[in-house]
Order: structure tokens, then sequence, then C-alpha cells
């Protein structure tokens, strides 16, 4: 079984989330569930409505929202929730793939994640970046053709980062790697984190074969707080010592992110 976990924040991707979920629906391997989990800031509307009721109304869907706590978006906090709401559900073996809802891939995506039999690894090593077109193209069409990209709209491919789809294995996230580290505010270096500590266990940095592709949106101009480099830098000289105390810690709690005390580790 694997728990598709995808975070959802802000307007403008709904449309790529319908994509995804309609690529899902197309894999060969069908064991699995999907978990949305979007949260809104205060006082907004949802801005995945639609799709809730259109497309994720399915026994193997389920959608989560909760209004965003104060302070910036918390993209950690939100794959920590995703995996604590199947995790009482979840048996040994299961694996929590986390993916970000403007990604899309062939038939045979699920079943060659289900086939890799690594505790942590990052779930692709070529992404193509589409252009406007042929994101629309993907989206009108709502599945990606076997072999395809061979001519992907928007240049050639990116390589294998820290980021975009990380699977991890139920009883390595809770016992031994910890989770996402929700001391990160704001976008980016949560993955970097995760990462570390995983290479910093494994010994190496593991990776399983895949191409994916991003589809098209406006850029994000968000950036991580200076908290989170702060974090980051703890993190990168500390790796074990994070991992000990997220797996101690209470993370995933609807309420909010749950911050480990990192005052105590020398800079």
């Amino acid at each position: 079984m694997i728990s598709v976990i995808i975070p959802c924040s802000g307007p403008g991707r709904e449309r790529h989330l319908e994509t995804l979920i309609r690529v899902l629906e197309k894999q060969t391997f069908q064991d699995f569930r999907v978990i949305v989990f979007e949260t809104v800031p205060v006082g907004k509307s949802n801005y995945y409505d639609h799709y809730r009721s259109n497309i994720l109304d399915y026994h193997k869907y389920f959608y989560l929202d909760v209004n965003r706590p104060e302070g910036e978006y918390n993209r950690s906090w939100n794959m920590n929730v995703g995996a604590t709401f199947v995790k009482d559900i979840s048996l040994d073996g299961h694996k929590y793939l986390f993916m970000d809802a403007d990604l899309v891939f062939d038939e045979n995506y699920l079943q060659a994640v289900n086939d890799c039999m690594l505790p942590w690894f990052i779930a692709w090593n070529e992404k193509y970046n589409l252009n406007p077109e042929t994101t629309e193209v993907i989206m009108n069409r709502g599945y990606v053709e076997k072999g395809w990209p061979k001519t992907p709209g928007g240049g050639p491919a990116m390589y294998c980062d820290a980021g975009k789809i990380t699977c991890v294995d139920k009883i390595f996230y809770e016992k031994v790697w910890g989770g996402f580290n929700e001391n990160y505010f704001g976008w980016g270096l949560e993955d970097n984190d995760g990462a570390f500590r995983a290479s910093h266990i494994l010994g190496h940095f593991p990776v399983m074969p895949y191409k994916i592709i991003h589809l098209h949106h406006p850029t994000n101009v968000s950036h991580p707080s200076d908290v989170s480099r702060d974090v980051w830098w703890v993190a990168e000289h500390n790796p074990a010592e994070i991992s000990k105390r997220l797996v101690a810690a209470n993370l995933g709690q609807l309420t909010g992110p749950t911050v480990i005390d990192i005052s105590d580790i020398k800079r």
C-alpha cells in the first residue's frame, strides 16, 4: 500500500491537482490512497472545494483542510499531518509518497515506487519543466503517454535534487528518520533537511530512476525565512540529533506545527 500525500496551499493550482488525480487514476498499480491536505488562510474560502466534491469523493481519496495558523506557510507540517492521518491504519511495509500537486508521470510510476525497496528515497531522477502550451495539453488530456516526454516543451531535463517527490517507509519515518522538520517556515530547505538526515543515516543519497513532469505555473516568489536558514545550519551540522528529536516529537498535529527546541545545540 502507498499513501500519496499531497500538500496544497493557495490559489492557482486547482487544475494541477485535478490533472494529478486523473493521472493517478490511470496507474497500473492501484493499491494506493491519496491524502490531500490544504491549509487555508484564516477567513478565506477553500480553493479546492470544487475538486473536493467532484474528484476526491472516492473511497481511496481523503481531503483534509484546516485554517492556516498564524505565520508563514509550513510545508513540513502539511506533509506530516497527512502521514499522521493514515498512521494508525497503515501496516508495516506501507510507503508514504510525498509529492507536490504540480507533478505528473506515466502510468507505470506507482508500480516502480512500490517495487523500490529502499526505506527512504527521492522518487525521480529526471524532471522536465513544461512550458504553458505543453502544460495545457497535459491538463486537457489528463494522462501521460508511455515513454513521454520525448521532446517535451520547456527545455532540457533537470536532474535530481532533494525535493518534489520523496518516498519513505512507514517504520523508517516513525522510528528512525522522524518525519519532516516543522521548524521550517516559508518555502524551501525542508526537503534539504530531510534528504541530508536520510543520507546521513543510510550512508548515501538514494534515488529511484524515473522521469517526472513539472507542470507550468506562475513562479512562487516566497523564500525560506531567516529562522529557517538558521534551522538548516543546525540540521546540516547535527543531522543525527535532529532526527532523534523529531522521532520523540508529536509531529503532524492539526492544531499547528510542532517546533522542536534546538536552542541548546551549538551553532
